[in-house]
């Protein structure tokens, strides 16, 4: 397993928010455990073409539920020196007719809410002043009184492969304390330290996978974030603030699933062991819907 340093990607995704978080005190858990029985963690899709609302406070698909299924019954499927591109693609066909979960197949849709918080969670609230509005998938609004456009911004993170599969969106991240222990550095400083497990999952994908978002939304570059711009009066604006939220529905690809795993070392500025995990979910999307997580309203929605 390759060492990967998560706060290093953490602070690059989180710089459009403000300070991005350092090795600081963790803040409870509000992240129900993903190795519960699917029927009851996982949720249900959107339909490809969704009319005037969806149901109201929808929160999308467990994207960390269906990694640990995906991850425990298929793993990584990466393509075999000793098979052709032909018996590699068959092996693919095979997997995506595969049972997974309540009659859905692996080669099924899939939709992933952004903004909110999974059913059952209470939102991640920041403390110590750092602003973690980066956690359960972040989305960043804002609005243009003069034009009355709303703009919705999907920031993009660091993906978990290098290559083709370079990019991410952030679904979730959970801090939870596990332990203290006493530390001490190179000249004998004593100092208490406080243990954390870090979980991140993202959703992985790369340029060719939303390229035709180009026609709805825009892009500065490659790798930059993806910002859709949106009639929208005054009043309904106001009335939606706080509650937009994005559904992107999508397929799963290979390799499907990546982890991987790093430690951040206590300080004596910042007495916190970190101990971070990565899961990245890979995905192909092709459905964006905006919509209000209150009422389920659809502001806007873009379909490949």
């Amino acid at each position: 397993m390759k060492t990967w340093i998560g706060l290093t990607v953490i602070a690059t995704s989180l710089s459009v928010f403000g300070q991005a978080p350092k090795a600081t005190a963790p803040v409870a858990p509000h992240r129900s455990s993903t190795h519960a029985e699917p029927s009851t963690q996982i949720g249900s899709p959107l339909p490809m073409e969704v009319s005037t609302s969806v149901e109201p406070h929808y929160r999308g698909m467990n994207a960390s539920a269906i990694f640990d299924v995906l991850h425990r019954n298929i793993g990584v499927i990466k393509a075999s020196e000793y098979e052709t591109k032909t018996q590699f693609d068959a092996r693919l066909q095979r997997i995506m007719s595969l049972p997974l979960f309540d009659g859905h197949k692996v080669g099924d849709q899939y939709t992933f809410a952004l903004g909110g918080a999974w059913a059952g969670e209470r939102s991640f609230s920041s403390e110590g002043g750092d602003p973690l509005s980066y956690l359960r998938g972040a989305i960043q609004t804002s609005y243009n009184s003069e034009s009355q456009i709303l703009t919705v911004t999907l920031p993009i993170v660091t993906g978990m492969a290098s290559g083709m599969y370079d990019m991410a969106f952030g679904w979730g991240y959970d801090v939870r304390t596990v332990g203290h222990h006493v530390g001490q550095n190179a000249f004998g400083v004593k100092m208490a330290v406080t243990d954390s497990v870090i979980h991140e999952q993202t959703l992985d994908f790369n340029d060719a996978d939303i390229a035709w978002l180009e026609s709805h939304c825009e892009q500065e570059s490659a790798r930059s974030d993806v910002k859709c711009k949106v009639p929208v009066s005054a009043a309904r604006a106001r009335a939606m603030d706080g509650s937009i939220r994005v559904a992107l529905g999508s397929t799963l690809k290979e390799p499907y699933t990546a982890e991987d795993s790093g430690t951040q070392k206590a300080t004596i500025d910042s007495p916190y062991e970190n101990h971070e995990v990565r899961h990245g979910l890979f995905i192909s999307p092709n459905q964006l819907v905006i919509y209000d997580g209150r009422t389920g309203e659809v502001v806007a929605q873009y379909i490949k």
